[in-house]
């Protein structure tokens, strides 16, 4: 019989629930920064730092573009505004 397993490296990887909470709020809210999804991911009791919260986000953004989060608007910079999907 094996003994205990020794700990893992690093901080645990955050639950599938809490990040597509934090793509939800921010794909919801495109005007709030990082620190304002987690400020109100505290009032909900979640635990977990802005960093966390700002990787998660740039993380779901980089498949598409990097300047927003699928779902919200953007300005074209031709008087018109166009969707992410």
């Amino acid at each position: 019989m094996a003994g205990p397993q020794p700990p893992s490296p690093g901080r645990p990887p955050v639950h599938d629930e809490l990040r597509d909470l934090i793509i939800r709020l921010g794909t919801e809210n495109s005007r709030w920064g990082f620190r304002r999804v987690r400020g109100e991911l505290r009032r909900l009791r979640h635990k977990i730092s802005p960093a966390t919260v700002r990787r998660v986000l740039h993380a779901a953004v980089r498949p598409q573009s990097r300047c927003a989060l699928p779902g919200s608007t953007i300005a074209l910079g031709t008087g018109e505004e166009t969707r992410l999907s």
